[in-house]
């Protein structure tokens, strides 16, 4: 890999995935926009033609919180569509909670592995109980249950798969949190400050200026003993990644 943030490696840092995999963001983004861009000029098309009234955004603790951006961001617009986040977690525990008759239903799941128990019980829930809805299958792990048409009844499933990198070996989600976020903005955001690839790319200017500058910083600082993160509407969600 050959970008600025590969050029400012901390060693103390860097003996960690999630370390290396935070620095990776930038190019990762770079690489995938031109495909990204491929994949919303598809999506988007098929999405206004479904004409959803309801969409559900599925997943379960880092993808839960990537569904809790996109509602809060996303119900801001005027439009037909009302915008849900709905745990996996929830769901499988009590679909009646949810489940309402009649709705013309999206329903995305995110996934880095794609193959989680809250996952394959949502996949199951679905076919049972609401086969007439569409699904969005948004996953890092081209081996998953979500990477596979899994749909038994009506309803139209699409994939987006993204680059391998976003696989994360590490504990904690940042290439894959960040770019199932974006992946999913480029398909559902009315009103996109730019298309995909000129926006990628700003990002991953503005991020690589940033790790290099806030990377040299923290080495330097003793491990707090507590870290607040605060954010409010659509940040909410990052912020509760964040604490995560």
């Amino acid at each position: 890999m050959t970008s600025q943030s590969a050029s400012t490696a901390i060693p103390g840092l860097d003996r960690w995935d999630t370390t290396r995999e935070i620095r990776q963001q930038p190019a990762v983004w770079r690489a995938f926009a031109p495909e990204l861009a491929g994949i919303a000029a598809e999506i988007r098309p098929w999405l206004a033609s479904r004409a959803h009234d309801e969409v559900w955004f599925c997943g379960a603790g880092t993808s839960a919180f990537i569904g809790e951006t996109l509602a809060s961001y996303l119900n801001r617009a005027a439009g037909p569509a009302r915008f849900r986040a709905v745990p996996t977690t929830d769901l499988v525990s009590s679909p009646l909670s949810f489940l309402r008759p009649g709705a013309r239903r999206l329903v995305v799941s995110f996934g880095r592995s794609g193959n989680s128990s809250e996952t394959l019980g949502t996949l199951r829930l679905l076919d049972a109980h609401a086969p007439e809805a569409d699904r969005l299958h948004i996953t890092c792990n081209a081996e998953s249950a979500l990477a596979r048409p899994m749909g038994l009844g009506p309803g139209e499933q699409r994939t987006i798969l993204l680059p391998p990198e976003t696989n994360d070996r590490g504990f904690a989600m940042t290439s894959s949190y960040t770019t199932m976020l974006l992946s999913a903005l480029a398909c559902f955001d009315p009103a996109p400050p730019d298309e995909p690839t000129a926006l990628l790319a700003r990002l991953a200017d503005a991020a690589e200026g940033l790790i290099r500058r806030g990377f040299a910083d923290l080495a330097r600082l003793a491990t707090p003993e507590r870290v607040v993160f605060l954010g409010s509407g659509p940040l909410i969600g990052s912020a509760r990644e964040c604490a995560l």
